[in-house]
């Protein structure tokens, strides 16, 4: 064989503290054989470093003329480098971000997939969510279905890689779907009953997002059938038998738990592999504990979870590992229920030890903020560790542990944060969202304390963050992914495939709900299931694209703060936030001149709150007939929503704007029907600009909208669909905007249809409809046209670009409250959907007054300034 040799002379520089040497580093070779191309490496020593250098060099020059022979290159550089596991990882990765010059080349693409789904996959299987092994998994998913030639085989250990890396992230609906894609393909090839194991792994996985998901009676089901129908070995029955015993403990149901876990323990001393052994001795000996916990006999709980610890130990072969994390969470939580504080807070310590840099041996120790990451491990011993801080400050008084617990939860929120960025459905998110709430919570009572104090301004920002972190996440996501969108140059096609299957799978699931026609629902079920799975990989695709489209986007919290100064004092305005608890609120509040205070409301004051809403607004009566009592309820409503100083501003008239962001009843509450000057609504004083965070109201500023047309719709609503009449002054309304505008896109009584609406949508600047709308009796709101009606979920597949859309009906501002999001109203809707600004009503009103009032509105509308025009109009009305 006839070769042509290059031969390159290395040398590296090694700089140590500033000072450097030069050594001549030894020979890499380098051969192509003329005659098929193909490349050979031989290196001579252990400069790995030196080799991962030459060789990306070189594959940098012959990846556009010789992609195959590049990657079989690259394949023999990696195998060389099997002694330094860091570098290899880099080469394999630095490797995957060539990936586009292969598809030039089918051989070389084969290759390359056979390469991560097989070589790079048995080196870096990882039980973790590492984002770029999700990417690269997502990435080979998308590639075999373009190219179904590629080995599927490959697949199933790329979907059982994201199974795993989203389950450990919390978004249990995306796992369970790559774990039933695996168990669905090991069933059809099972004939020959080669797949037992690998069947029961699917099932095992399925079941503990099942678990997780607290269906516990289907886990039960489930285990019960593939036990009966599947030979597993003793090592996999075990195994299910675990998950079985925790599902009945949480059913509490111990006599079954307890049944369950001794038949693992006959099954285990049939295991003959000592490493599949001790696993489920680990797996035993901590449901037992368990068991022991909820039954109340915490000694024996601990005597068992220490078996769990030292099994665990030997089963990892490592102390600093995830699971062994989990285990000592475990043993913290026992010593608390002991009355062991220094114990648990030392174990809890530990448990974070396991997955943080952090020193073991000081138990004030936390990680730095670079250093945290997605881990479900790590952000439940940064809660745990808060708590345990928060009962020692009770004992000992000393501010630094509540420094320390505050802290904690900042940094579980930016663990919480990355996590976040894992998931694809928002109902996946809710759990982790409502621990986030009461991780605020319980910051903001941090906060509180420490501003009682020392009254330093630091403590009310700090607390704003924290109260911030538990608001409109999806609502943020939303609004932001809009303005990506909105800025390119034409509409992703992706993105346009990904509303579309979003409005088709929200119609799908309502008729599924709907209808009683089995088979048909069976055939929907079908549907609906691939539709999700298409869902991710479009969803997939385009946050590959658009790095812009993260799951959270919250800005930098020094960078809000900032920009939030700055907002009140180019409008002269004060920030109101509320926070509701199970024993009251918390109101915080900053203004233009950084003057700043926090309050706490008890549960009576709320009910004064309550009172004003359900007999001084929602019920006429009182209002219309009964004054000076409405005004007695509005004064007391009053002292408690607003702090007396910013009540002092508002009567000197120093604000221009109030900035609400709302929780809970506050959500509802009408701010400018408020009295703080004597009997004079708040509305005479100053206007009220109203947000679901922060971060949305910045997220809106930076809309842009690219249209000038108006769309007016004004339904004849039959009172044989809506069962109301029709509305007599809506065509009024349709008048003043033409008055104001000359030209617009007017659709009248039977033109008013949901699929004219559907069409103008994403086509105007301004959006009117004025029709019947309802929020009732917890019902999904809904508007009607002439047709139909549309529902709230609809909008969240159905993007806008307006600028305003006004909502001249009733109740359109309200809905079932989510403890996150706010009222899940049609005004949210609109918002979600990616409108700037969206005008609703809190109650029902004639239609002849909002008809009046909106005369006002249009008749100096200008663009950009809807909440001035607002004001204005509310102000002629009075």
């Amino acid at each position: 064989m006839h070769a042509k040799k290059i031969y390159i002379a290395l040398t590296t520089i090694i700089i140590i503290t500033g000072c450097s040497s030069r050594t001549t580093g030894d020979d890499v070779f380098i051969s192509r054989n003329q005659a098929d191309n193909s490349i050979r490496v031989n290196y001579i020593s252990n400069n790995y470093a030196a080799l991962d250098s030459v060789a990306r060099k070189y594959i940098n020059q012959e990846i556009d003329n010789h992609p195959k022979q590049a990657v079989e290159f690259a394949i023999t550089v990696y195998d060389t480098l099997q002694n330094s596991r860091q570098t290899r990882k880099d080469f394999a990765l630095f490797l995957f971000s060539h990936r586009e010059h292969f598809k030039k080349d089918s051989s070389a693409l084969k290759i390359f997939f056979d390469f991560f789904g097989n070589r790079y996959a048995d080196d870096y299987y990882v039980l973790t969510y590492d984002q770029q092994h999700i990417g690269i998994a997502e990435y080979f998913i998308a590639l075999q279905k373009m190219n179904n030639w590629l080995n599927p085989n490959h697949l199933l250990y790329f979907k059982e890689t994201l199974g795993i890396g989203f389950h450990v992230a919390g978004d249990l609906k995306k796992a369970t779907s790559y774990y039933q894609d695996i168990l669905t393909n090991d069933m059809k090839n099972d004939s020959a009953g080669n797949y037992a194991d690998n069947i029961c792994n699917s099932v095992s996985h399925i079941c503990i997002t099942l678990l997780e998901n607290g269906l516990y009676d289907s886990v039960i089901t489930y285990t019960n059938f593939f036990l009966k129908k599947y030979p597993f070995s003793k090592n996999k029955q075990a195994k299910l038998h675990t998950i079985r015993a925790e599902s009945f403990l949480y059913k509490r149901d111990i006599r079954n738990a307890r049944y369950s876990i001794n038949t693992v323990g006959s099954l285990i001393h049939q295991v003959h592999n000592p490493g599949d052994s001790i696993k489920r001795v680990y797996e035993c000996a901590e449901m037992k504990s368990m068991i022991q916990y909820f039954d109340g006999n915490y000694r024996q709980s601990l005597y068992d979870i220490k078996d769990a610890l030292i099994a665990g130990i030997v089963c990892e072969e490592q102390y600093r590992s995830r699971y062994i994390g989990k285990t000592l969470l475990q043993i913290g939580s026992v010593f608390k229920k002991l009355n062991h504080p220094d114990s648990a807070i030392w174990y809890t310590h530990q448990a974070l030890y396991t997955v943080a840099n952090v020193d073991s041996a000081d138990i004030y120790s936390l990680p730095a903020e670079k250093d945290v990451y997605a881990e479900n491990t790590m952000m439940d011993a940064l809660d745990s560790l808060a708590l345990l801080w928060d009962e020692r400050y009770i004992r000992t008084k000393d501010t630094g542990v509540l420094k320390k617990a505050l802290q904690a939860r900042t940094l579980a929120f930016i663990a919480e944060k990355k996590l976040l960025e894992a998931f694809s459905y928002d109902e996946s998110m809710k759990n982790m969202l409502l621990a986030g709430k009461k991780r605020s919570e319980r910051a903001l009572y941090n906060c509180y304390t420490l501003w009682q104090t020392d009254h330093s301004p630091q403590w009310i920002e700090r607390a704003i963050l924290m109260n911030e972190n538990s608001k409109a996440t999806t609502l943020l996501h939303s609004i932001k992914k809009n303005v990506v969108l909105s800025q390119m140059q034409e509409q992703d096609s992706t993105a346009l495939e990904l509303n579309r299957n979003r409005l088709y799978t929200i119609m799908l699931e309502r008729e599924l709900n709907t209808n009683n026609d089995n088979t048909r629902k069976t055939a929907i079920q079908s549907t609906l299931d691939s539709l999700q799975k298409n869902l991710l990989l479009l969803e997939n695709d385009l946050k590959t694209r658009l790095p812009a489209l993260s799951r959270t986007g919250r800005d930098d919290p020094g960078t809000m703060i900032r920009s939030l100064k700055k907002r009140l004092q180019n409008d002269n305005a004060c920030l109101l936030q509320y926070f509701n608890t199970d024993s009251g609120a918390l109101v915080l509040w900053l203004d233009y001149r950084e003057q700043c205070g926090m309050n706490l409301v008890s549960a009576a004051a709320m009910n004064v709150v309550d009172s004003f809403l359900t007999q001084g607004i929602r019920s006429p009566v009182l209002f219309e007939n009964n004054r000076p009592e409405y005004l007695r309820l509005s004064a007391s409503c009053t002292d408690i929503v607003l702090p007396g100083a910013v009540q002092q501003a508002v009567k000197e008239r120093r604000y221009k704007k109030l900035l609400v962001i709302p929780d809970g009843s506050f959500s509802v509450l009408p701010f400018e029907a408020l009295t703080p000057v004597n009997g004079e609504y708040l509305v005479k004083y100053c206007s009220v600009y109203n947000g679901y965070s922060i971060g949305t109201l910045f997220a809106n500023d930076s809309i842009k909208i690219n249209t000038n047309n108006i769309a007016v719709f004004t339904p004849y609503s039959k009172k044989e669909f809506t069962g109301k009449n029709r509305l007599a002054f809506t065509q009024d309304e349709a008048n003043a905007i033409n008055h104001a505008f000359g030209q617009l896109n007017t659709f009248d009584d039977t033109a008013a249809t949901i699929k004219a609406f559907r069409n103008a949508l994403n086509k105007n600047r301004v959006i009117h409809i004025a029709t019947h709308a309802e929020a009732v009796n917890g019902a999904e709101p809904k508007v009607f046209f002439y047709d139909s009606s549309l529902n709230m979920s609809e909008l969240y597949a159905s993007p806008t670009k307006a600028e305003l859309v006004v909502l001249s009906s009733c109740e359109t501002g309200i809905g079932t409250l989510d403890p996150n999001e706010g009222p899940l109203s049609l005004a949210r809707g609109f918002y979600y959907a990616g409108a700037k600004n969206v005008v609703s009503g809190l109650w029902r009103i004639e239609d002849s007054k909002t008809a009046e009032m909106f005369k006002y509105f249009y008749r100096h509308y200008d663009r950009g300034h809807t909440g001035r025009l607002l004001y204005h109009a509310k102000l002629k009305f009075l």
